[in-house]
């Protein structure tokens, strides 16, 4: 459904600030699948914007320290989900490149009008941000 509000709103991005730019760069290309869609700044602060395949982004920054846990920090957001096509899969490759395992793929149905059937994960990712694997069950 499109948003009736602010015509053409969706999520464009969200950033991340990472500790160790290349290793959360190599996490989400050859992990994840996402594309350096554009890169830029100096040494010391780097930026890119990571292209999911749906034009949907996280912008990261490199310079970030390791810092307090997610949703302890005024601004802090919650997780950040991925619509996928397979929870499952998309849950075992994050592990296989590095991500932390929270919570196993599972089956829920959304309480919501009508009832959404779904199946979703969670991980952790390098800098102990939340990622979501959400797939809409038929």
């Amino acid at each position: 459904m499109a948003n009736s509000i602010i015509e053409g709103c969706g999520v464009t991005h969200i950033a991340l600030n990472a500790s160790d730019f290349d290793r959360s760069i190599q996490f989400y290309t050859e992990g994840l699948g996402f594309t350096v869609f554009r890169s830029w700044g100096k040494p010391g602060r780097r930026i890119a914007l990571l292209d999911s395949g749906d034009g949907t982004c996280i912008e990261l920054f490199s310079d970030a320290q390791t810092g307090t846990p997610n949703g302890t920090l005024a601004g802090g957001y919650a997780h950040l989900a991925f619509h996928v096509k397979d929870a499952e899969a998309a849950f075992n490759r994050a592990v296989q490149f590095g991500a932390g395992p929270k919570t196993p793929p599972k089956q829920v149905d959304i309480p919501s009008d009508p009832m959404l059937p779904v199946k979703l994960a969670f991980v952790t990712g390098p800098d102990g941000e939340e990622l979501e694997f959400f797939q809409v069950l038929k």
